[in-house]
């Protein structure tokens, strides 16, 4: 599991071609407006996101993304 804030995060896309992780857009993926996405990064902190995209062609089925999930956690 990760320790990343919003893990997993949420994705989103739009017909002009955007195709985004997107973990500040709580408020409108959850449509709960009392959650704003910010986050705070003190001074002299640092924080990192790390994603993996996997295109394939098929289905979910074929794609045996559970063990592909498995091995990129592995690496982190």
């Amino acid at each position: 599991m990760s320790s990343e804030p919003r893990h997993p995060t949420y994705w989103h896309s739009r017909a002009y071609g955007l195709f985004a992780a997107n973990p500040f857009g709580v408020r409108d993926f959850t449509a709960d407006k009392s959650q704003d996405g910010s986050l705070t990064v003190e001074p002299g902190q640092r924080l990192s996101f790390h994603h993996r995209v996997v295109i394939h062609p098929g289905d979910v089925r074929t794609a045996n993304i559970a063990a592909l999930y498995g091995k990129y956690a592995a690496e982190r």
